[in-house]
C-alpha cells in the first residue's frame, strides 16, 4: 500500500538496523578490540590522514557506483523511443540488479583481501603478500566467469526473473548481454584498488578508481550517445569497455610495485639463507670446540 516510499523506507531499514547494531557491538568490545566514546571527541591520531589518503580511494568508488548511472539513466532516456520510454529503462536496470550479484562477491573478497594483505606487507612477509594477491583474483576471475556464461547464453531468461512484459524482455535481453559483455574482467578494477590499498598506496588507488569506475564509464557513454543518438542499447557498451580500461590501467599501476615486491622477496630469502648458513656454521664450530675439549 506505500508504493515507492514502503520500497524506499525498507532499503533504508535494511541498511540502518545491521549498522547500528554492528555500531553497538563494536564500542562493546564485542570485536576484539574495545574502543573509548570518548576518542570521537579527541585529537585527530598522527595515522588519521595517513589513513585518510588509503580510505578516499574507496570514498570515490562508492560514489562511482551511483553517479555515472544518474547521467546514463538521462542520455539512455534520450536515447530511446518516446512510446518506450518506461521498457528501456526497465531492460537497462536489469544490468545493476545482476550486476550486484558479480560485484558483491568480488568486493567481499576484496575486503577480507586487503587486511590480510595490509599486514602481510607490513610484516615483510612478501611471498604470502603475492599468494594472496593471487588467490584474490583467480577466486574473483572465477566468480565472475560464472556469473558471466548466464548472460552470454541465457540473457532472456535471467531477464524474466525481474520481469515478465515482452516489451520490457526485448530491450532487457539485449542490455544485459551487451552490458555485462565484458564481465569475466569486472573484478581486475577492484582486486587492483585493494591491491593499492594494501601498499597505502592510496594517491594511485585513488586514481585507478577515479579514471576506471567514474571518468571512463561516463566519456564512453556520451561518445556512443552523441554518435548515435537513437540507439539506447549501444551506450550500454560503456561498461564493457569501462571493465578493459580497468585491466589496462590497473596492469600499468601494478608492474612496478610487483617488481618491487619481488626483488624485496628475493632479498629477504637471500638474508634467511644467510642467516640459516651463519647459525650452522656457528654450531658446526661449537661441536668442533666440544669435541677438542672432551679430547683434552
Amino acid at each position: 500500500k506505500s508504493g515507492i516510499q514502503g520500497a524506499g523506507w525498507a532499503t533504508v531499514l535494511g541498511d540502518a538496523i545491521p549498522g547500528i547494531a554492528i555500531t553497538i557491538c563494536y564500542f562493546r568490545g564485542k570485536f576484539t578490540l574495545k574502543p573509548d566514546w570518548h576518542g570521537l571527541f579527541r585529537k585527530f591520531s598522527p595515522h588519521t590522514f595517513k589513513a585518510l589518503r588509503v580510505g578516499i580511494s574507496q570514498l570515490v568508488s562508492n560514489l562511482s557506483t551511483s553517479i555515472p548511472g544518474i547521467i546514463i539513466r538521462k542520455l539512455i532516456g534520450n536515447a530511446s523511443p518516446p512510446d518506450e520510454f518506461n521498457s528501456v529503462l526497465a531492460g537497462y536496470n536489469v544490468i545493476f540488479r545482476y550486476a550486484m550479484v558479480t560485484c558483491c562477491v568480488v568486493i567481499a573478497v576484496n575486503m577480507g583481501y586487503i587486511p590480510s594483505a595490509s599486514y602481510s606487507y607490513a610484516a615483510k612477509r612478501y611471498k604470502r603478500f603475492l599468494r594472496l594477491t593471487f588467490h584474490a583474483m583467480w577466486i574473483s576471475q572465477l566468480w565472475c566467469l560464472l556469473t558471466n556464461i548466464f548472460t552470454w547464453a541465457i540473457p532472456r531468461e535471467i531477464s524474466k526473473i525481474f520481469g515478465s512484459d515482452p516489451e520490457y524482455l526485448k530491450w532487457a535481453e539485449k542490455m544485459l548481454l551487451v552490458g555485462n559483455m565484458l564481465g569475466i574482467i569486472n573484478y581486475f578494477r577492484f582486486i587492483c584498488q585493494g591491491f593499492l590499498q594494501a601498499l597505502q598506496m592510496g594517491g594511485y588507488a585513488m586514481i585507478i578508481t577515479f579514471t576506471t569506475q567514474l571518468v571512463a564509464l561516463l566519456v564512453f557513454a556520451f561518445i556512443f550517445y552523441y554518435t548515435d543518438k537513437h540507439d539506447p542499447v549501444r551506450i550500454c557498451w560503456c561498461y564493457p569497455l569501462c571493465y578493459a580500461s580497468g585491466v589496462v590501467m590497473g596492469v600499468c599501476m601494478m608492474i612496478k610495485p610487483i617488481i618491487k615486491i619481488r626483488k624485496l622477496q628475493k632479498e629477504s630469502e637471500a638474508n634467511t639463507e644467510k642467516s640459516l648458513d651463519e647459525a650452522q656454521t656457528s654450531d658446526k664450530f661449537e661441536e668442533i670446540y666440544s669435541y677438542s675439549s672432551n679430547d683434552a
